[in-house]
């Protein structure tokens, strides 16, 4: 016969016991979100002129920075060996310029790609919501920048929901579009239009329809013809 542990210790163990449940449903959504390629790819000639130029300029913030971006989008598309180069690129660059608010955002991006890739639940839970800070720190220091609003928007959006930060890439790309309106001109169109299809399919995944619905629709009306609207067009049949 088990002891009495009382009505906090149930309420105790009860949350224990949901922890872990939450941890292993975490680790099946993370595994399925698993890098998109495996192993490694090849060095283009690009980044093999830079790996070499920087051997002379080690710490040449330019280089570190065209190197890190060549190198972050290989680790987007599932290089693991990237990443990690990637990581050491940005964490350089950090050391330079702590206030540098891409270097964050590109940094946290990639530390949710660590999680990834990692094999641990607990692991993939740390790197990832390190990652979040980072990214959350980057847009407190430039919430006007482009970039760094992007990098987070399309790194929330490709989260699993567990993490709850689908309406963080909502917000963004929301924040963005107001940017965009007040200056179309400082804007490219290809920039506006991805990002509002980014926000009408993530307040789609949001469950906000009606709102996505209203944005694909003026993308088709503002840019008939173009490969735009006819994505929206799609999107719009499969809602």
């Amino acid at each position: 016969m088990f002891p009495d542990i009382g009505a906090r210790g149930r309420v105790s163990m009860w949350k224990g016991m949901m922890k872990i449940l939450q941890i292993m449903i975490m680790a099946v959504l993370l595994a399925g979100a698993g890098p998109l390629t495996a192993g490694t790819q090849s060095q283009s000639p690009q980044i093999q002129a830079m790996e070499t130029a920087l051997k002379a300029k080690p710490n040449d913030p330019k280089l570190l920075f065209d190197l890190g971006i060549l190198v972050f989008d290989q680790a987007a598309n599932g290089d693991t060996e990237a990443v990690e180069r990637a990581a050491g690129i940005f964490e350089q660059l950090i050391k330079q310029d702590a206030k540098n608010a891409e270097y964050h955002s590109r940094y946290g991006s990639i530390l949710t790609m660590r999680g990834r890739d990692a094999w641990f639940p607990l692991e993939k839970m740390r790197q990832v919501n390190n990652g979040l800070e980072e990214m959350d720190k980057a847009v407190a220091f430039a919430p006007d920048n482009v970039a760094v609003r992007l990098i987070r928007a399309n790194t929330c959006y490709a989260l699993p929901g567990i993490f709850n930060r689908i309406n963080t890439a909502v917000d963004d790309c929301q924040y963005l579009c107001r940017l965009f309106e007040k200056n179309p001109g400082a804007y490219s169109e290809s920039l506006w239009m991805k990002t509002r299809l980014l926000l009408a399919s993530s307040l789609q995944r949001s469950g906000r329809k009606e709102e996505s619905r209203s944005v694909l629709e003026k993308i088709i009306a503002e840019a008939s013809g173009s490969r735009y609207a006819e994505e929206a067009k799609k999107m719009l049949a499969k809602s």
